[in-house]
């Protein structure tokens, strides 16, 4: 093993760690307020720019400052939300259905990070590097990576390449 090996491990179970210690509902409720942030911002950042300081007299600013705002409010109300909503879980006794199942999420999570990580590699040489080639989980990966890369689009999927491991590609 070498540290490409211990990088992955180490992402992956600090993702489980976390989804444990945070629980599966203030996780899901997370990625959500962000979600949730970005749409609110989207849908109402240039009608909120009529609301921005004067002195910001590029209309862009405005917008821009706007989105940025409504998102950073959407997000600290969501925070409230989110910690209420886990504190009543703990309270009614489910908290370790909660951890539990915040560390399930917390492994996908991290393989989904993992996953992202070894696909932007392979837009890269670094695949073809030694370090790369003599990680244990390396075939794997790029493997995992190969398979999702239905999920891409072509323009990107094309130029996504493991070199060795995968000499059947294209």
């Amino acid at each position: 093993m070498n540290w490409v090996d211990y990088a992955v491990i180490t992402i992956v179970v600090w993702s489980v760690l976390m989804g444990c210690w945070r629980g599966f509902v203030h996780e899901v409720l997370s990625l959500l307020a962000w979600v949730a942030a970005y749409m609110v911002a989207s849908w109402q950042a240039a009608h909120f720019a009529a609301f921005m300081p004067s002195e910001l007299q590029m209309e862009a600013v405005r917008v821009a400052f706007a989105f940025v705002l409504l998102f950073i409010a959407t997000l600290v109300v969501s925070g409230v939300v989110v910690w209420l909503v886990s504190r009543f879980v703990r309270w009614t006794g489910l908290g370790w259905v909660d951890a539990l199942f915040g560390g399930v999420f917390g492994m996908l999570r991290g393989m989904l990070l993992v996953l992202v990580l070894v696909l932007l590699a392979g837009l890269t040489d670094m695949p073809k590097k030694s370090f790369w080639r003599e990680a244990m989980l390396a075939e794997s990966l790029e493997s995992m990576a190969l398979a999702s890369l239905v999920w891409l689009p072509d323009n990107m999927a094309r130029h996504v390449s493991f070199g060795l491991h995968n000499e059947n590609q294209e």
